[in-house]
């Protein structure tokens, strides 16, 4: 049996008679030997028994075996429970968003919003603050818009072919001119 690939039942018979007659050698023990009545001493047996093994693992076929669609969310749509809360937090999240869309045109609408003149002088502070000081002085938007219109008259008068003392009697209104029309006579 043995030159066949079998088992070897006797080497088998003399460990089990070795065990018997020589002592049995604990799992773990180090070569440490138990002989006749002390294999009965309470511990020791514990030694002997071979531990159980636990509950068997689970494979994946029989994890997925219970697994069904509305693990996965599926169905979840089906009672209507659901659509009825979506309604009411679209219905909330909608009016916000229209009454932040209102809030936006009016502030377009008067001009110059509140927040753009806060984050200016955010920034203005911030600068003198830090002792920052720009190497050039950065125009305000109203100065850029006065110098562009000044530009745009200056082209006008060169294409029209019209001379300088005519530039001269043409009012040109100013944002930094402020006050009645006679002082703006004067000034020019």
């Amino acid at each position: 049996i043995i030159e066949l690939g079998g088992t070897d039942y006797i080497a088998k018979a003399r460990r089990e008679r070795d065990a018997q007659f020589q002592g049995a050698e604990a799992q773990g023990s180090a070569g440490y030997k138990y002989f006749g009545a002390a294999r009965d001493l309470p511990g020791v047996r514990e030694l002997f028994d071979k531990p159980t093994a636990g509950p068997a693992k689970r494979t994946r076929y029989e994890m997925h075996k219970g697994v069904t669609p509305d693990y996965y969310g599926y169905r979840d749509d089906d009672d209507g429970v659901l659509a009825k809360y979506e309604r009411k937090a679209e219905a909330k999240i909608r009016k916000k968003v229209i009454a932040e869309w209102h809030k936006q045109q009016e502030q377009r609408e008067e001009g110059t919003s509140a927040e753009a003149v806060a984050t200016q002088a955010d920034i203005t502070t911030a600068e003198e603050q830090a002792g920052y000081s720009a190497l050039v002085k950065v125009p305000t938007q109203a100065q850029m818009a006065e110098t562009i219109l000044d530009a745009k008259k200056k082209q006008l008068v060169a294409r029209l072919g019209l001379k300088a003392k005519a530039n001269a009697d043409v009012a040109t209104p100013s944002t930094s001119d402020a006050g009645p029309p006679e002082a703006k006579k004067q000034k020019i």
